[in-house]
């Protein structure tokens, strides 16, 4: 495992997606990210067979998280400040496909291999090190 490399990683997660409007699984996650559940959430909106709101919910009972406050927050007018602020990051990072990692000079996009990011890993820590 990468975590045996003894290399700090700093992981930042950002939702982002094609078309104008705020899907309801980003809204979701948004929702649990405040309840700490964010992971949970993710987990289970990724064994879902569609987008629906039922599915969202189902995926939400399964991570623990309650119907009400979720209700309002797939429901609210505006969309949440994290989901503006993701979609900022998205365009600004200039992010084509996904996942994407940044890894010190170097980006990773599409499916790695945990060889792949061993490398990228290591690789950024012996750049850091010289430059230091």
């Amino acid at each position: 495992m990468i975590e045996d490399d003894d290399i700090s990683v700093t992981r930042r997660r950002v939702y982002t997606w094609t078309g104008n409007g705020y899907p309801l699984w980003a809204r979701a996650c948004a929702y649990a990210a405040g309840l700490g559940r964010e992971d949970a959430m993710f987990r289970e909106l990724t064994r879902a067979r569609h987008e629906s709101v039922g599915e969202v919910y189902a995926a939400a009972a399964r991570a623990g998280i309650d119907g009400p406050g979720l209700r309002h927050a797939l429901e609210a007018r505006e969309p949440p400040a994290r989901l503006v602020s993701d979609r900022g990051i998205a365009r600004a990072a200039r992010l084509r496909r996904l996942p994407t990692f940044d890894v010190g000079r170097r980006r990773l996009s599409g499916t790695q291999s945990e060889a792949e990011l061993r490398a990228a890993l290591r690789a950024a820590r012996t750049a850091v090190a010289t430059d230091g």
